[in-house]
């Protein structure tokens, strides 16, 4: 299939700077593919592009899209489908979905037909346009064969140029989600374009204005009372929050008793705030898996995680509760008891209060709503008299001291993981890492050091075997940082395609792979089975386990196989309490800090 059209579609999408351009089927089949994307888009916040040919490479993007819809990441995907009269008279075609725009509507936050060359410029802007403004999301665009762009000139000499050139070009780094930097190239016609694009949810309104007291930049809604609300215009650029929304949330926790702050991945790009805010009330911040980084882990206020006994008793004796950028997925922290009044900020006004009744809803971006916040509870605090006066309200300090109880009782809670495990993950190299479900749990993904937001790349809910490899991948390729996959052995085999892919990224990238019992070697350079040690360290022979089932046949094919992927497979052996083996590029550049 020709598929020189996708060096001129890449031309069309720089100017939006998305985090990285992944085509499917070179050098990823379409599963991993859309797996490297949804790494690179979570690691930086930004939206990454998804390429597909036909239908069928579309077909096995659809598991990715729906984690990538679940766990609110943005994408752009762009599919290749017929001419526009087989299109619009819905013949079928070798290689297409039956009817692409049907199938992903569950998956996507809306979809559109691009039959016009013309077209296309239009509707990248409005989905760029979009994934700045709403909830991130996956969003999908099928391109008529007329509507596919075209190399309009020769790259000069010595310029790669065709589909090679274009799986390595990854945007530059550029503003996050939710910021509106000078010279957007989304600020212009997309506004009125997206209101013939709603999606499910959507309601048909026009996200950039169309609904009164609905701003344009975040969703967020100002006067719920009519006219003459006051709204709070400098909380960011296009964001407006109703000051007096704002002030029963400060005036309930400056005087609370227990105030506590939930903060999850929505508020990656309110890290500073956060921070301000909970030094300011003197109330911890329990940290979701996406969240974790927002704050430092050695930082006095920050808790890990909300599952441990003594943090979620602390959360259902708060009384006043601020859950900003998560829905509390059960699938994560399990059903929390929270009985005192629940403030819950999130940019799509559809989650909030999912999980949990609230007793107030604040829908809008994270970043400008804390910032706000802030400085009302530092106003309030201020006034005379302190928040003392109230009854039963408790000062910062005796709130700070209340937090280093919590701490301690933390602390000495019994583990949730063997104390061996424990040791091992809390010493490894701080990196950006992404893993499966199944093979790390939550308790243990909360024990990993992580080097700031952004860097745990979790997909509880819908995760699947063979996604971390892939996103990791991406993620190195998006943001040039080294990085980590954690993946069972079912997930290395599927994602195997990636590996040859390893050794050429300029950062690195280490695969730590769970063994169930018997898919470790016996001890490091001893063979199994009393035969010399194979080159290049391998350990044991095919059969050594005596039947051990399919995860030792497939352990030992990649320890044999390490090599010729310019690898290297070590592992801790049976008596190491650390059922993981690694593979890492093989060399001086492979090495590190963090290894077993």
């Amino acid at each position: 299939m020709d598929r020189f059209w996708e060096q001129g579609l890449i031309s069309r999408l720089r100017p939006y700077e998305p985090a990285l351009v992944v085509t499917a089927g070179e050098p990823l089949p379409a599963p991993l593919a859309a797996a490297a994307a949804d790494g690179a888009a979570r690691a930086t916040g930004r939206p990454a592009v998804l390429v597909a040919g036909s239908g069928a490479e579309l077909n096995g993007m659809l598991p990715a899209l729906a984690v990538a819809d679940a766990d609110s990441v943005p994408l752009v995907v762009l599919v290749r489908g017929g001419t526009a009269a087989d299109l619009e008279a819905g013949r079928e075609r070798a290689g297409a979905l039956p009817d692409t725009l049907r199938l992903t509507e569950p998956v996507t936050g809306w979809n559109t037909r691009v039959d016009r060359p013309e077209d296309l410029d239009l509707v990248l802007e409005a989905a760029f346009t979009d994934l700045a403004r709403r909830r991130p999301r996956p969003l999908l665009i099928e391109l008529a064969v007329e509507a596919l762009p075209r190399l309009t000139a020769v790259p000069p000499s010595g310029t790669a140029s065709g589909p090679a050139a274009a799986r390595r070009w990854a945007g530059a780094p550029g503003p996050a989600v939710g910021e509106e930097p000078a010279g957007d190239p989304a600020a212009g016609l997309a506004g009125g374009l997206l209101a013939g694009l709603s999606g499910p949810g959507d309601g048909g309104g026009d996200p950039a204005g169309g609904r009164a007291g609905q701003t344009g930049a975040d969703g967020a809604y100002g006067d719920p009372a009519g006219p003459g609300g006051r709204r709070d215009g400098t909380a960011g650029p296009g964001t407006f929050v109703d000051r007096r929304w704002i002030d029963q949330v400060a005036a309930a926790l400056v005087r609370g008793r227990q105030p506590a702050i939930i903060a999850g991945g929505g508020a990656a790009g309110a890290a500073e705030s956060l921070r301000r805010l909970a030094e300011i009330l003197g109330a911890p911040v329990f940290l979701t898996l996406a969240g974790r980084g927002l704050l430092p882990a050695e930082h006095p206020l920050a808790v890990e995680g909300l599952g441990a006994t003594p943090a979620r008793r602390w959360l259902e004796e708060a009384d006043v509760l601020l859950v900003v950028g998560t829905t509390l997925s059960p699938a994560e922290h399990g059903d929390l008891q929270l009985k005192g009044r629940v403030v819950h900020i999130d940019r799509d006004a559809e989650r909030l209060g999912r999980n949990t009744p609230v007793w107030l809803a604040l829908p809008g971006d994270a970043a400008p709503v804390l910032a706000t916040l802030a400085r009302r509870v530092e106003a309030e605090q201020a006034r005379p008299g302190g928040p003392e006066v109230y009854l039963g309200a408790t000062g910062p300090e005796q709130r700070r001291q209340a937090v280093a109880r919590l701490k301690d009782d933390l602390a000495a809670a019994p583990p949730a993981v063997a104390q061996a495990m424990a040791g091992w993950l809390a010493g490894l190299e701080p990196r950006l890492t992404a893993a499966e479900p199944g093979a790390l749990s939550v308790a243990e993904a909360n024990l990993l050091p992580v080097p700031g937001p952004r860097s745990l790349l979790v997909p509880v809910r819908l995760g699947q075997p063979g996604y971390a490899i892939p996103a990791a991948w991406g993620a190195v390729r998006a943001t040039g940082r080294p990085a980590r996959a954690i993946t069972s052995l079912a997930g290395l085999l599927a994602a195997a395609a990636v590996l040859p892919w390893i050794t050429s990224l300029d950062a690195g990238l280490e695969i730590l792979i769970r063994l169930d019992a018997g898919d470790a070697g016996e001890e490091p350079g001893v063979p199994l089975d009393g035969r010399p040690g194979l080159p290049g360290g391998v350990t044991g022979m095919p059969g050594a386990r005596g039947g051990q089932g399919l995860g030792s046949a497939v352990a030992e094919f990649f320890r044999r196989a390490a090599g010729a992927f310019q690898l290297e497979w070590d592992e801790p052996g049976p008596r190491g309490a650390v059922p993981f083996a690694r593979l890492r590029p093989a060399g001086p550049a492979g090495q590190g800090p963090g290894g077993f």
